[in-house]
């Protein structure tokens, strides 16, 4: 409501899957365009299940 961010010196990040109905991307684009903040888009990282299985292991 004020315009800014509770801390200025922040950037913000969003992450996008393409999903409508969980895509917070204009959202967040606003939220940045009215804030003057730069908002980085990150696309989520896909593993196969067998990698997470890997980690587990170690």
């Amino acid at each position: 409501m004020t315009g800014f961010l509770p801390a200025p010196g922040t950037d913000g990040y969003t992450a996008f899957t393409g999903d409508s109905a969980a895509d917070e991307i204009a959202y967040a684009r606003q939220v940045g365009e009215h804030t003057g903040t730069i908002i980085h888009e990150v696309p989520p990282t896909i593993l196969l299940l067998e990698w997470y299985a890997e980690q587990a292991q170690t």
